[in-house]
């Protein structure tokens, strides 16, 4: 279903226990722009006035050149932060986190925090909400498993003292969020601070005693392919799956199909190609596949 982001936001549950006590946004790129204009004024409306954005430096060098003339609420309504580069890597996770003392709403998905992110790319999230009058243990753990990664970004990096102490008020109110949560069974959450995502992803398929099974099939949904396709040679090579179904936006992805089709041929006997008819729609409303899936079917 689509989501409708101020819907999310606005939404007065929060406020009647006790409201929000901070936000926190980690993003790829970000327009300020836009946070300003849409995302500001709805968590004011919610009662959150504590945010915090955790970009990666190159979106954020970016987002401060494209709308310097324009903002003025950073530094001072809000923090803005990038998160500074360890290895090779990006800061390329997206989630949009509001806590409060009873209270929390939680995104988990593909967009940036743009308005294309949040409007007008086709993407995909995962939604969550907790409140501890009827605690759930999948939001709970869902929560759980995102102060995770967040306390970990704040242990590891260095942050200025304003985004240390949005982070430190979200600690002190919502103290849910340090308690104890098992694992729901069928359901992770997943991050690759200090794992990687194809690690977990084993050993979970261990736990579940798939690991010894060739998948039945697998969908995948991607706008952009590493050039070697060696991220689609390791699906292919270690679920061994018997078919392989590849969507993408004929307008905008850099896959070269041909090039998978060699290159998975030797892996699995029914490559089903490359898809596109489900994106029609979306295209003639220049909507591009933004979104980020993998579905396996199993034998059972």
């Amino acid at each position: 279903m689509a989501i409708d982001l101020r819907a999310f936001i606005e939404d007065d549950k929060a406020i009647k226990l006790g409201g929000f006590a901070g936000s926190v946004f980690l993003t790829y790129t970000l327009s300020l722009n836009f946070f300003e204009q849409i995302i500001e004024p709805a968590l004011a409306q919610a009662g959150c006035a504590n945010a915090l954005i955790i970009s990666d430096p190159g979106g954020y060098a970016e987002a401060m050149r494209m709308g310097n003339k324009n903002i003025n609420g950073v530094g001072m309504r809000y923090v803005c932060e990038p998160l500074h580069r360890a290895n090779k890597g990006f800061q390329h996770a997206k989630v949009f986190f509001m806590a409060g003392q009873h209270f929390g709403r939680l995104l988990i998905g593909s967009g940036n925090l743009t308005y294309h992110g949040y409007g007008r790319n086709l993407e995909l999230y995962s939604g969550f909400e907790f409140n501890d009058h009827e605690p759930d243990n999948a939001s709970l753990y869902a929560f759980h498993e995102t102060w995770d990664l967040i306390q970990k970004i704040r242990a590891k990096r260095i942050f200025s003292p304003p985004a240390l102490d949005r982070i430190r008020i979200i600690e002190e109110k919502a103290t849910w969020l340090t308690q104890p949560v098992a694992p729901v069974d069928g359901f992770r959450v997943w991050h690759n601070f200090d794992r990687s995502i194809w690690s977990q992803f084993h050993q979970w398929r261990d736990e579940m005693g798939l690991s010894t099974n060739s998948a039945k099939k697998i969908f995948i949904i991607s706008p952009f392919f590493d050039k070697d396709l060696g991220t689609a040679q390791k699906i292919a090579t270690d679920l061994n799956p018997y078919k392989v179904e590849v969507v993408v936006d004929p307008g905008s992805t850099n896959l070269n199909g041909q090039k998978l089709q060699n290159c998975l041929q030797n892996f699995t006997p029914h490559l089903m190609g490359i898809k596109n008819r489900i994106l029609e729609n979306q295209s003639t409303q220049k909507r591009p596949l933004h979104a980020k899936a993998i579905v396996g079917i199993e034998k059972d």
